[in-house]
């Protein structure tokens, strides 16, 4: 998943990599929700699952043909930015700097935060909805393909914005603010009956504004701590993402309570039937869970983690300096040799004897030199 990164960082310019990052990014999601839909479609009965298996390794097995036949070098030959010109630093001596840079540990908290709640609310979307009538299809197969379709749809265009504007601390602040309020109307709708509509268009939401949190994220991180390897920056608030989301599930999981006995009749909830024991007996029913406290907690450490990187984050970009330093050295260079290349020109076309071993650059003669060889020539002209 920190991959992309690392791509976008190495084979395309600056003005691509934020857009290059969230494409790549959104393949992930794209292809859980291909799973989800193509899953039940598929397996009918336990025999089919071989099946399913054997679909889902074709596009698999054809991307690594591909790569390992596709991609013969780590980089290309003409680099495509002048941070991509640079080796990145000793792995250990870019751990040292990232465990002394704060803002670093902002974005390990908050944007590994981010992860995580996305990931906890993916894990438990069903089991949200399903005690309040709402069908195994619609909850996982509509909402799922919502939050994702609306994920991908607001990580193209946070990447082309961010990609333009250069804006990725204020682009990544706005959409995790509006993340949490999306956050917010779900955890205030989903235990209402009938409101199919109002679901479906709050997990777009979350997924509009709380994807996109990834990629931007990681371009923070790259922004924040270079000239530190990409893959190891953004690999560790990877790494933070799903162990905060695997936090998540164990306490929401613990939070969950029993369904009041007057909403039992109308849970979709296949988790009533009774449970099979490894000896091959019936054990006695699992109890359908009320996620509603659940959810508030989850909004709660949404909020908090939010918060925190709305107030504290500020972060200085290092790359992005450092290319326009060197941009403009390279500017500064080539019109220098335009100039001088100009200027010996213009002496030979006038004599054509002339030793331009032995030509004074006038540039570098002070003012006073040529205004007294000016006057002489005014007078002597006369």
């Amino acid at each position: 998943m920190f991959a992309p990164t690392k791509v976008a960082a190495l084979w395309f310019p600056d003005n691509q990599r934020a857009l290059a990052n969230t494409i790549a990014t959104s393949s992930n999601p794209l292809g859980i929700m291909t799973a989800n839909i193509l899953s039940p479609v598929i397996v009918k009965t336990p025999k089919d699952i071989l099946t399913m298996l054997i679909v889902y390794a074709c596009p698999a097995v054809l991307g690594a043909i591909l790569v390992s036949a596709g991609v013969r070098q780590s980089r290309p030959s003409l680099p495509p930015s002048a941070s991509a010109e640079t080796e990145p630093e000793p792995f250990w001596m870019g751990i040292k700097k990232l465990l002394s840079n704060r803002q670093y540990w902002l974005i390990f908290l908050c944007i590994g935060g981010g992860i995580g709640i996305y990931t906890a609310i993916t894990v438990f979307l069903e089991q949200m909805l399903c005690p309040w009538g709402y069908e195994d299809f619609f909850a996982g197969v509509v909402c799922g393909t919502c939050l994702v379709l609306g994920g991908v749809v607001g990580g193209l265009i946070a990447g082309v914005i961010a990609d333009r504007t250069k804006r990725f601390t204020l682009i990544s602040k706005l959409s995790y603010f509006f993340c949490i309020g999306s956050v917010a109307f779900f955890t205030f709708i989903h235990n209402k009956r009938s409101q199919e509509a109002l679901i479906a268009l709050s997990c777009a939401l979350i997924g509009f504004f709380g994807l996109p949190l990834f990629p931007l994220g990681n371009e923070l991180v790259v922004e924040t701590t270079y000239p530190v390897e990409v893959a190891t920056s953004s690999g560790l608030v990877f790494l933070s993402g799903q162990l905060q989301g695997m936090l998540l599930i164990l306490v929401l999981q613990k939070l969950a309570t029993p369904v009041a006995p007057e909403f039992a009749n109308i849970t979709k909830c296949h988790s009533s039937d009774s449970s099979v024991s490894p000896a091959g007996g019936m054990t006695k029913p699992i109890p359908i869970r009320d996620m509603t406290i659940s959810s508030y907690a989850l909004f709660g450490y949404s909020a908090f983690v939010c918060l925190i990187f709305l107030v504290f984050f500020r972060t200085t970009y290092r790359r992005r300096n450092m290319e326009q330093t060197s941009s403009r050295r390279k500017s500064y260079l080539k019109s220098a040799d335009i100039l001088e290349d100009n200027d010996v020109g213009n002496v030979e076309c006038i004599s054509p004897n002339f030793d331009s071993k032995n030509a004074v650059d006038v540039r570098r003669l002070p003012s006073t030199s040529l205004d007294d060889s000016s006057a002489k020539t005014s007078k002597s002209n006369f």
